[in-house]
Order: structure tokens, then C-alpha cells, then sequence
């Protein structure tokens, strides 16, 4: 029963926290949308502005050219405005 509530309670706060970033896009007219197709880790895909993230708990990971790094929603703002 643990397992299921903490299953339940990371994907109530990875789904609020993507609202939340959809929200800051639109704030912002940023583009904010899934890629088709395109998975890091199991995890969806998605562009914002010129850049590519995913979520996993609560963190935002972005594509640098490389590799995936975590970074802040405010940078990830800074960067794409």
C-alpha cells in the first residue's frame, strides 16, 4: 500500500509541477509542447521555447548540446526569453 501512495503522490507532483511550467510558457508565450515520439529515461519529451526537457521527480532536465542537466524553472525561463 506504501508503494502505491508514493506511485500515486510522484505522479500528482510531476503533473502539477508540468501545469505549473505550462502555465510559466503560456505567461511567457513560450511554446511548451510533447515531442512526438521522443523519450529520455521513460520520460516524455518536451520542447520549451528552443530547448528540450523531461521531468522526473520534480526536476527539470535539459538537453545542452550533449547531455541532460538538471536546471531551475526560472533558468529555463531566463534561457528561452
Amino acid at each position: 500500500m506504501q508503494e502505491i501512495r508514493r506511485a500515486t503522490s510522484t505522479a500528482t507532483l510531476t503533473s502539477s509541477f508540468k501545469d505549473l511550467i505550462e502555465k510559466k510558457a503560456e505567461e511567457s508565450n513560450i511554446l511548451f509542447m510533447p515531442v512526438s515520439g521522443r523519450y529520455q529515461e521513460g520520460k516524455q519529451v518536451y520542447r520549451f521555447g528552443s530547448s528540450l526537457l523531461y521531468l522526473d521527480r520534480g526536476v527539470i532536465f535539459v538537453f545542452n548540446q550533449k547531455t541532460w542537466v538538471p536546471t531551475s524553472l526560472q533558468s529555463l525561463l531566463d534561457t528561452a526569453g
